[in-house]
């Protein structure tokens, strides 16, 4: 397996949509034969999924969600602040919609995040998700089928004071 560290101090500026400096820096440390073969590894463990790269130590799964694949985010308040301050609200399982963001949350702590891609109407509905397992590839996959597979939530960014589709599934339940 790889040698992971944390990450190296040559980060590039990322901030919140208000201001906040975000802490980020490339993965650290050496690929070995295994990560090398990521690919076929995944491929046998989860069948449905799509390697949509090859291994990079650019970024991070929160790199890939929340800074547009430049750069690794490790620290979860660094996740809690990206949140808060564009405005992410949480979206109903019945609600999401692609573009939407999926984390795996720990504790209350997002340990893994990705974008949704695609959701399959049904009961419950299915919904594929894109995302970056750690130092390796980018892998479209069922939600429920990954390495992170605990505390699902779904958030969407909500700019302004309404959001048609949220008011909607409000109705809905009440």
């Amino acid at each position: 397996m790889a040698t992971i560290g944390p990450v190296n101090q040559s980060g590039i500026v990322v901030q919140t949509r208000l201001g906040q400096c975000i802490k980020n820096g490339p993965i650290s440390g050496h690929y070995d034969d295994a990560d090398l073969n990521s690919s076929e590894r995944i491929k046998s463990e989860f069948p449905e999924a799509v390697i949509r790269t090859g291994p990079t130590r650019v970024y991070n799964c929160h790199g890939m969600t929340f800074a547009s694949r430049r750069t690794a985010i490790y620290e979860p308040g660094e996740v809690d602040k990206i949140l808060a301050d564009d405005s992410y609200k949480d979206v109903l399982l019945n609600d999401v919609k692609p573009g939407d963001v999926v984390l795996y949350c720990r504790e209350e702590e997002a340990i893994h995040s990705g974008i949704v891609t695609h959701v399959e109407r049904g009961f419950p509905p299915r919904v594929w998700v894109c995302s970056k397992w750690g130092h390796l590839n980018e892998v479209v996959h069922p939600v429920e089928k990954s390495r992170y597979s605990e505390g699902v939530k779904y958030k969407r960014v909500i700019h302004g004071d309404f959001d048609e589709s949220l008011a909607q599934s409000r109705r809905i339940i009440r």
